[in-house]
């Protein structure tokens, strides 16, 4: 069927959702787990979602603390021959 995307609650739930200065863990900071479950086209149409997912992962890659962060995410595959 037809999907559509509420641009203002991707916005307002999921960008902040990702943001790992939000993890807390139970040594007071940092690690835990972000779940981003589908990345992809419809998602996409948020224009503040990938930059909130580039910076997630920058932010992870280059952190300095010693806690861990695990992110779970997963991408939609090309259907048919097409990129989606």
């Amino acid at each position: 069927g037809n999907y559509i995307v509420d641009v203002d609650a991707v916005a307002s739930v999921a960008v902040p959702s990702i943001d790992p200065s939000q993890l807390s863990s139970d040594s007071g900071g940092g690690g835990g787990v972000i779940v981003m479950d589908e990345i992809g086209k419809m998602e996409l149409k948020c224009p503040s979602f990938l930059p909130a997912v580039t910076q997630t992962l920058n932010s992870i890659t280059t952190a300095a603390n010693t806690e861990t962060t695990i992110i779970l995410g997963t991408l939609p595959t090309p259907r048919y021959g097409r990129i989606i």
